[in-house]
């Protein structure tokens, strides 16, 4: 079970009892109502609530105890919980109540998130402290950084139910000493990643880093790292060590299962999945749509490429190494360039997947508003033939008109040679 990021915290839900709300840190749990006087045999609801002071969280997780001896879960609902996606649903085992949530982006911001309801039976007198002992609120940051500061604790009294009246002739009952229950398992460990923290998303790691709870009253761990989702390790204790990395996992689609051991025997699996894709979208080319060189001055080119693992999250298009413009890939069959001017242009798509892999694709083309047959680009300037033989013709004029002045300038100077010779 994949140590789905967990945020949950708490608000309102006993105003009607008269009593008020704890004021919120940043990233807190809290319980609701906080504190109650309740008799021997009533059944009751206490409301687990989060509180994000501002900022958005995506998931979160947490672990409350109970007393046993004291109270009894009857039912746990999650109407109304501000998460949708349940990795651990909120289950009671031995005085541990356990749950893992999340919801998609954006997330969710506030101080009065309904995270799930627990029914309790009380069942004999005495001062029940449910408390929340450990949990997570991961923000909605792409980092899955943890806010929690503040752990909720309730108390509640319990009291003897008012004796009643015995009807006249009726021996006095005497009530039976409660059972000590055995020692049940633990409820199975909570998995973390710090290198694929959010299952169900893509990173480009190949080497998996993963951590779990280490319970109180834990002797030993039972753990296993395959491509099924549904593994149950065996019942040899590895040891209490709580961590383990598998370098070179391979890409694809990886599960972590863990189980621990106590005196009460084995829990339940914990299972956590790994997203692993390190490989780039497959290569592609941009497309005009339109003869080139062209005459549109916004055409329209095409590009698509595909990704097998994670598959394509978006593209980024730069045209004259302008700043990159973010697509999405249903924008992409066709896409219409903006009106540019006449000349050369380059165009440059990178092809993103979900694990971030990226792929780059470029294109050069013309704009030529005038026949390709009419002159000829030098730079950004279109040159006409025509210009060009006008040139021609100035500078053959000119030649001959060099040529006629030297040859005068010439005969000039035999005829001032020859009048002396004459004299």
């Amino acid at each position: 079970m994949k140590r789905f990021v967990l945020p949950l915290v708490c608000s309102v839900i006993l105003l009607s009892l008269g009593l008020f709300q704890p004021v919120l840190a940043s990233g807190s749990f809290f319980l609701s109502p906080p504190s109650r006087t309740i008799t021997v045999g009533t059944q009751f609801s206490m409301t687990v609530v989060v509180g994000t002071d501002g900022q958005a969280i995506n998931s979160g997780e947490g672990t409350l105890t109970y007393p046993t001896d004291l109270l009894e879960v009857k039912h746990i609902s999650k109407d109304g919980s501000i998460f949708g996606i349940w990795p651990v649903e909120g289950n009671a085992t031995g005085g541990v109540i356990s749950f893992a949530g999340g919801l998609p982006t954006p997330g969710y911001t506030g101080n009065g998130g309904n995270i799930m309801t627990v029914d309790f039976l009380a069942l004999s007198p005495g001062t029940a402290t449910v408390q929340v002992t450990s949990g997570r609120l991961l923000l909605n940051d792409g980092n899955g950084t943890n806010i929690l500061s503040g752990h909720g604790t309730a108390k509640y009294t319990i009291q003897s139910a008012p004796a009643t009246p015995e009807a006249p002739g009726e021996p006095a009952v005497v009530p039976s000493e409660p059972e000590i229950p055995p020692v049940a398992p633990l409820p199975a460990p909570k998995i973390y990643s710090s290198t694929h923290p959010v299952e169900g998303l893509w990173y480009a790691d190949m080497g998996p880093s993963l951590s779990w709870d280490a319970l109180e009253g834990a002797t030993g761990f039972s753990y296993a790292f395959d491509d099924q989702s549904d593994t149950i390790p065996d019942n040899t204790s590895e040891g209490l060590e709580n961590s383990r990395v598998y370098p070179g996992a391979g890409n694809g689609i990886w599960y972590f299962h863990v189980k621990v051991q106590n005196e009460g025997g084995w829990s339940e699996t914990g299972h956590f999945q790994i997203r692993i894709d390190t490989i780039p979208p497959e290569q592609f080319t941009i497309r005009l749509e339109a003869d080139h060189p062209t005459s549109q001055r916004t055409p329209q080119i095409n590009f698509k490429t595909t990704d097998d693992l994670s598959g394509i999250d978006h593209y980024e298009l730069s045209l004259n190494d302008s700043d990159p413009t973010y697509l999405l890939s249903t924008e992409t069959d066709p896409y219409t360039l903006p009106f540019l001017d006449e000349g050369p242009h380059m165009v440059k798509v990178t092809a993103y997947d979900r694990a971030g892999n990226f792929r780059e694709s470029a294109m050069s083309f013309e704009i030529q508003l005038r026949s390709a047959d009419s002159g000829f680009f030098i730079g950004g300037y279109f040159i006409l033939y025509f210009w060009v033989s006008i040139a021609l013709l100035i500078l053959i004029l000119l030649i001959l008109l060099l040529f006629l002045f030297l040859c005068c300038s010439r005969r000039r100077n035999n005829d001032q040679n020859r009048q002396p010779h004459q004299s």
